[in-house]
């Protein structure tokens, strides 16, 4: 994720609050990291935990037009029977 979108280390690492070395050590799998930080890049980067965790790849904002349309669907449900 942060090759694809041309960042460095020392940038994402900034943005959440990590030392470059700390930061390119998780990267890398040499150390684990906190739930604070998997949320905090799961934030910055907008994806899920899950696509951080285990490689599922669905976008935050998939998942909210996913839910969004799912909500416009129940409103035309709940309009039509209420409807006489």
């Amino acid at each position: 994720m942060r090759i694809g979108r041309n960042l460095t280390q020392a940038e994402v690492a900034a943005v959440i609050g990590l030392e470059p070395k700390s930061f390119s050590k998780i990267e890398r799998g040499i150390t684990g990291c906190s739930i604070d930080t998997l949320v905090l890049l799961s934030d910055y980067f907008q994806v899920t935990l899950d696509y951080l965790v285990f490689g599922n790849n669905q976008k935050l904002s998939n998942i909210k037009d996913r839910l969004n349309d799912l909500v416009d669907q129940i409103a035309i449900i709940r309009d039509s029977l209420d409807s006489p």
